[in-house]
């Protein structure tokens, strides 16, 4: 990952509206508009852009990428008060761009910044919406390079500062990263201590988040961001813009329909997230089925492969889910230990535990890649046969930083997530400037004024999550967010019977562990007139269920060229031969994967 951090000293006065940055030799200007732009541009009421990330894919590849900092009311009920954010913005325009066509995107998150996203992963995304279209990202409040910086975490100085945070300290923010890695989410259970401290964890990071920001805090979230986008709209004298989500970026898409029901032309959703976004009840059909649909897909594939290429192959595909689902409590009753063969020169061995088992499956399932699922078909058949397990890691990096951070290696081949892949809280620190999870989605929940039972914990927060179920439920980020209590100007209250004058497309797949199907359908009937697509294949967004982009091609594209909805009960034939194809373990350890190696 390049240097996100460039060395251009800027003003200490974290909190101060529009602070202007010392002014660069034109030398270093060039290389902080390669890498950190925003530190060299100043804020301005109107659109000012500039030649930026030149290194990029996008600019590598001839097309034109400018970047903009833009003050926006602080808030847009009442300009009047002179209190401005400042967010960043990216534009990448193809070379013969077809000026009538410019999408808003969002790549999900939230707390992700888009804006060096999009410079770096065009050439793919330009697939969903056609050659010839311009696409611009702006950057969530209290994410990135926005000013005033919003943290959580009283020695985070931001991004706009050269200051690191002081990663020693054991402070909340801290930890919360911490909870947010794989491994240390399964450390919790759900018995009623556990649920409490977790709960008083996420209360003391919210007033961390009060006492850090002040009156700040009720101008964060997606409401905030989606009035944001429209400002840029109307600066940019777009009538009505189109706007392509991903993840988290179907929500902030979502929100900007209903609050602007006709500022819109055309609006692709794909991958929804929880229909539920904004209220406090967990729904666990919102976050757990599609890992369940992910698993089914496999047995049939494992089934229809054969020993060869399953080794959990048994007669029926009934026995093969049973032989995959004894693994479990075989390794609660006795864990066992792994031979790890990174390459020739370096073989460690790690143990197996339930807990490291579950955090393996979760990005399995997640990513769906035909390699991953082979040896974790392998492993599972050793562990039932009592022998030692035998993985193979191509990619190994003996660095600890986030450039050999590979989540489809992490998911089986470091199952005790061991320091080749784990990012150290060095490298967390460097990346605080880009994610800021649990700020947003505790301002878009709201929270709870009052300390609940372990009961009310389970039943009317988590919706019952099941400890001893195979599939993991992302029930301690939803925890933390709503113990977090905090309090949103404007705050909305969901989705139901809405209409647009804008065509909006929700696209779900039917195997997708991150966000199911079922939120697509949920979306699709809130919203009247809409277009649902299902794509038969598993992963997370149509690109990964559909590695070939034919659904993309044939049916996203032109919904974005020709403004063409897909007929009713479309469904696209994606990925669902989970043993079949290109595999992450087929590159060599220098290349990048997925853009990792890029950004």
């Amino acid at each position: 990952m390049q240097a996100l951090i460039a060395a251009l000293a800027l003003s200490d006065a974290t909190f101060v509206l529009a602070a202007a940055p010392p002014k660069p030799s034109p030398s270093a200007k060039l290389n902080v508009m390669d890498d950190s732009p925003f530190k060299a541009l100043k804020a301005k009421d109107h659109l000012h852009w500039e030649k930026c990330f030149s290194q990029s894919s996008a600019a590598k590849k001839g097309n034109e990428v400018t970047c903009a900092r833009l003050n926006v009311p602080l808030d847009h009920d009442d300009p009047s008060t002179g209190q401005t954010m400042q967010i960043p913005i990216v534009r990448v325009s193809p070379k013969y761009a077809d000026p009538r066509r410019t999408v808003f995107w969002n790549p999900g998150g939230p707390g992700v910044d888009p804006t060096k996203s999009l410079a770096y992963t065009f050439p793919s995304t330009q697939e969903y919406v056609g050659n010839h279209t311009t696409m611009i990202a702006i950057s969530p409040r209290g994410v990135g390079y926005t000013t005033p910086h919003i943290t959580c975490a009283q020695d985070d100085p931001g991004p706009m500062s050269n200051k690191k945070p002081n990663m020693k300290d054991r402070n909340v923010e801290a930890r919360m990263w911490e909870t947010m890695l794989p491994s240390d989410l399964l450390e919790a259970d759900l018995g009623d201590s556990s649920l409490l401290q977790t709960w008083a964890a996420g209360r003391a990071y919210g007033m961390n988040c009060e006492a850090t920001n002040g009156t700040l805090t009720p101008y964060v979230g997606t409401v905030h961001t989606a009035k944001d986008m429209d400002y840029v709209r109307r600066k940019m004298n777009i009538e009505k813009l189109d706007f392509l989500g991903h993840s988290y970026g179907t929500i902030l898409g979502a929100t900007y329909a209903k609050l602007f029901p006709d500022n819109f032309e055309r609006m692709a959703l794909d991958g929804v997230a929880p229909f539920s976004w904004y209220g406090n009840a967990h729904v666990r059909a919102e976050t757990t089925s599609g890992s369940q649909q992910v698993l089914d897909m496999f047995f049939k594939a494992c089934y229809s492969a054969g020993l060869d290429k399953c080794a959990l192959y048994d007669s029926d595909v009934e026995v093969i889910k049973d032989k995959f689902h004894s693994v479990l409590p075989k390794l609660r009753e006795s864990p066992v230990v792994a031979k790890i063969r990174h390459n020739e020169k370096f073989t460690k061995f790690v143990a197996i535990t339930e807990s490291s088992w579950r955090d393996a499956l979760e990005g399995t399932i997640q990513k769906s890649d035909p390699g991953v699922w082979r040896q974790t078909a392998k492993v599972a058949a050793d562990i039932l046969a009592g022998r030692t397990p035998s993985i193979d890691n191509p990619h190994y990096v003996a660095r600890n930083d986030l450039s050999s951070f590979s989540s489809h290696i992490e998911s089986l081949a470091d199952l005790a997530v061991t320091q080749s892949i784990k990012p150290s809280k060095q490298a967390l620190g460097a990346c605080m400037e880009y994610v800021n999870l649990y700020l947003i989605h505790a301002a878009d929940r709201g929270g709870w004024d009052r300390m609940p039972s372990a009961d009310e914990i389970r039943t009317q927060i988590l919706g019952d999550p099941k400890q001893d179920s195979v599939l993991l439920d992302p029930w301690i980020p939803v925890l933390i967010s709503t113990a977090a209590n905090l309090k949103t100007k404007d705050a909305m209250t969901g989705f139901e019977n809405l209409t647009t004058s804008g065509k909006v497309l929700f696209i779900g797949n039917t195997a997708d562990a991150v966000t199911p199907n079922y939120n697509a359908e949920r979306f699709h009937e809130a919203f009247k007139g809409s277009g649902l697509l299902t794509v038969d294949g598993a992963g997370h967004c149509a690109s990964n269920a559909d590695p070939e982009n034919r659904c993309i091609t044939k049916w996203i594209t032109p919904f974005f060229e020709d403004g063409e909805m897909p007929p009713a009960n479309t469904t696209c034939k994606g990925k669902t031969e989970l043993l079949e194809g290109k595999s992450v373990f087929d590159k060599f350890s220098d290349e990048p994967i997925d853009g990792l190696g890029e950004m």
